[in-house]
């Protein structure tokens, strides 16, 4: 075993003699070495803990990695801790002339993705933001500029989640020389662009970059931009200004910028989060539910007191489904029937706001005790009797439950219908009044400054503009009652 191991005296010799010709960045040593033993490099990649290249990468010989490159550019490919390469590392710390001179053994270096992220060299160079060694690996592997990440993102949405400003102008640069401009418009898994990352991060220089210039067609960089263009979710890039809650300073302009190049809002659901007394009014709307709530078991356990028990427990009789609707039934049955409606509506409504908390599990197992312990009471208070349909017989409690079900059940899709058209008829006439402001405000004169405090010194046209601003803020205000709903 010991000797397998052992280097013969003359292969030892050699490698000595490699090992120092790389230290010293001997080139003419290690020439004639390798020209008079080809499989020194083997050899020594075999007997010591990294390749010969992986050595010469260590201590920056550049003309040896060179010249190693020539002989067995397969070393660089090799992967070291955590699954990088050398030009992963080269790209991570910066070192443009270490990537200039490893791209230069073998282009397919750049192809390769590390193990623990799945990236690129180019990928991780733009995450960390060097634009020079972006630059060299474009210049020698133009074509890894469209590799995406697992995640489906470009590059571009790579330089913007990762507030690399000056890395995403570069590749910008660099994007419209190789006519890649159709990038900035690509999505990730999400449906995102890069203009949706940017504006979630308050880029405003990146913003800047992809949004057209005012009263033009065309962006400053001379391409088309889809300000427009919805996520999974349906929201637009304004739609995501609209949620953003740290504002900084540049938050408003990049609002403008939005609004100057056409932004529009695109999904009302998500246009609730652009007010910021929204966490407070779900707040309040818990506080209602557990109301009702707890109204509905009082009311329940009152029930005995008002209807004595031999008038309140009914005798084993059956009725005929046509004394429902006549109201033939006992009183406390309807009364019954309608305190369960408001009991299951109420928590229904109350379970999916506490899933969202921190103890959500618990909660919903408390919220389904609840409610089988309320089951359970009116069981006990509700009369015993039987409806006939047909050849069955349905006894009261499956009745109550099932009136109450499907009355729940009736009011959401009603609900849900009449919140949907209401929502596409404020749609149409908040674009309708955005559209005749807009028209209106062309044809109004400058304001001088005495006239503008006074509303009553505006003309005919001046008082229409400012009007429809004011109904435009109150449909805004509709469209938060009704998500609120």
């Amino acid at each position: 075993m010991a000797a397998a191991t052992t280097t013969p005296p003359s292969n030892s010799s050699v490698l000595s003699s490699l090992s120092d010709a790389i230290e010293n960045e001997d080139i003419q040593t290690l020439k004639s070495l390798l020209s008079n033993n080809p499989e020194i490099l083997d050899l020594a990649a075999k007997n010591w803990p990294k390749n010969p290249l992986i050595l010469a990468w260590k201590l920056r010989k550049f003309l040896v990695i060179a010249e190693i490159g020539i002989w067995k550019p397969e070393f660089a490919m090799e992967k070291m801790h955590e699954g990088f390469t050398i030009l992963h590392l080269a790209c991570i710390r910066g070192d443009v002339k270490m990537v200039r001179a490893l791209v230069r053994i073998d282009s397919q270096l750049c192809h390769l993705k590390d193990d623990r992220h799945s990236m690129t060299p180019l990928q991780m160079a733009v995450k960390h933001g060097h634009g020079d060694v972006i630059r060299e690996i474009l210049l020698s592997c133009p074509e890894t500029i469209e590799k995406l990440t697992s995640h489906k993102e470009t590059v571009f949405h790579l330089a913007a989640d990762k507030h690399q400003s000056d890395a995403f102008e570069v590749l910008l640069d660099v994007a419209m020389k190789l006519n890649q401009q159709h990038l900035l418009h690509q999505t990730d898994h999400h449906g995102n662009t890069a203009l949706h990352i940017a504006v979630s991060n308050q880029l405003i220089r990146v913003v800047k970059l992809l949004l057209p210039e005012p009263n033009r067609e065309t962006g400053g960089r001379g391409f088309m931009i889809q300000v427009n263009a919805t996520n999974n979710k349906g929201e637009t890039a304004l739609d995501l200004y609209y949620q953003i809650h740290d504002c900084g300073l540049a938050t408003p302009e990049i609002g403008h910028l939005l609004r100057e190049a056409g932004g529009r809002e695109g999904n009302f659901w998500h246009q609730k989060q652009s007010f910021p007394n929204l966490r407070s009014a779900k707040n309040d709307l818990l506080v209602v539910l557990a109301i009702f709530i707890g109204l509905a078991f009082t009311i329940t356990c009152s029930l005995p007191t008002f209807f004595p028990k031999e008038h309140f427990v009914a005798s084993q009789e059956v009725f005929q489904y046509k004394d429902v609707a006549l109201q033939d039934l006992p009183l406390v049955f309807y009364i019954m029937s309608i305190i369960t409606v408001v009991f299951t509506t109420s928590m229904v409504f109350l379970l999916v706001q506490l899933c969202s908390f921190p103890c959500g599990i618990l909660l919903l197992l408390t919220g389904d005790a609840t409610s089988i312990v309320y089951a359970l009471y009116t069981y006990y208070i509700v009369p015993k009797f039987s409806i006939r349909i047909a050849t069955h017989y349905i006894s009261s409690f499956c009745l109550m439950w099932i009136l109450a079900v499907g009355l729940f059940f009736c009011l959401f899709f009603c609900r849900a219908l009449t919140n949907m058209v209401w929502k596409y008829l404020s749609l149409l006439f908040y674009d309708f009044a955005k559209w005749l402001k807009m028209k209106l405000d062309l044809n109004v004169p400058p304001l001088s400054k005495k006239k503008l405090p006074y509303l009553k010194q505006l003309s005919g046209v001046q008082t229409v503009s400012v009007a429809l601003a004011d109904l435009i803020v109150f449909i805004r205000a509709q469209k938060l009652l009704i998500s609120l709903c």
